[in-house]
């Protein structure tokens, strides 16, 4: 686990909850961990992440560990010609990779990191997910879309 964090999502029965502290990340954090919460269903009710390796460069392969994921050496995924990933903790765990782009997303960061047609592929395979998994009806273009 982490020292620290600032948020967490768990569940109790059916219930979801998230956790927040309060500061200058605190919307960013808001979109990471509700999108853990929407990933929790969608894994445990759907196929939709199912090919979601496919996605990622050939020969990668997440840290499955928060601590070992603080010494890798991203390389190669980061750069904007060859971006698979938002950052580093991305490379941590596939919940962390779709969640980072979910709040990538939803911010409205200015960077062009989305730009990567690889992150692309997989906010498409995250909208396609929502749209066909949860009742849309009535929604306008969700900002992730745009």
């Amino acid at each position: 686990s982490l020292q620290t964090a600032s948020g967490i999502q768990f569940t109790e029965g059916s219930d979801a909850y998230i956790a927040l502290t309060v500061g200058k990340d605190a919307q960013r954090t808001f979109y990471h961990e509700f999108f853990h919460v929407m990933d929790t269903h969608l894994l445990g009710n759907t196929g939709a992440f199912d090919r979601w390796d496919e996605l990622n460069p050939a020969g990668f392969a997440y840290d499955y560990s928060y601590e070992a994921n603080q010494s890798r050496n991203s390389g190669v995924y980061l750069q904007s010609s060859t971006r698979a990933f938002v950052d580093t903790y991305s490379m941590s765990y596939p919940k962390e990779d779709r969640a980072r782009i979910m709040e990538t997303a939803m911010s409205g960061d200015p960077s062009d990191m989305l730009q990567s047609v690889a992150l692309r592929e997989k906010l498409n395979i995250m909208s396609k997910a929502i749209r066909d998994h949860f009742d849309t009806t009535g929604w306008q273009t969700p900002l992730w879309e745009q």
